[in-house]
């Protein structure tokens, strides 16, 4: 058994599931103008975001944000993957931290609630943090509670 197979087993055990992925970001966000569900994507959609993203074997990808070509984000239900200017991100699930938004941003210095927030903040257990733009409102918001549940040992 593969290491990417073996998490995705643990993942799955803990009820962190693609249905339950998908309900978190249902419940506490929506579909944006440029963020949604994987699975309403067309299926020509659906291959691109594979393509972009290298899908692994028995990975399933739950919730795009594409901002042009050269920002957008997948997360999956093993890993975050995303695109910054040309340049490409992975981390896995189980190498995550913490997930919070950024304090530090522009938009967050004059953002009244969450839903006005649109840069994750994500913490690796190296330490390294990487910030990702997303679209902001209630997608960012349900972006950002699925992934906290993917921080390992969280409920």
């Amino acid at each position: 058994m593969t290491e990417q197979s073996y998490y995705k087993k643990t993942l799955k055990s803990k009820g962190k599931s693609p249905a339950v992925l998908e309900s978190i970001f249902t419940r506490s966000g929506e579909r944006g103008n440029h963020t949604s569900l994987f699975s309403d994507l067309d299926s020509g959609e659906r291959l691109e975001v594979k393509k972009k993203i290298g899908i692994i074997e028995n990975e399933n990808p739950i919730i795009v944000c594409q901002i042009s070509e050269k920002r957008w984000c997948v997360v999956t239900d093993i890993r975050v993957v995303w695109c910054k200017s040309d340049m490409f991100y992975e981390v896995l699930a189980e190498d995550l931290v913490d997930v919070t938004f950024d304090t530090d941003s522009a938009t967050a210095a004059s953002a009244k609630s969450a839903a006005d927030l649109g840069t994750l903040r994500i913490t690796r257990k190296d330490g390294q943090v990487h910030l990702i733009e997303l679209e902001p409102g209630k997608p960012f918001v349900g972006f950002w509670n699925t992934l906290k549940f993917l921080v390992p040992n969280s409920e």
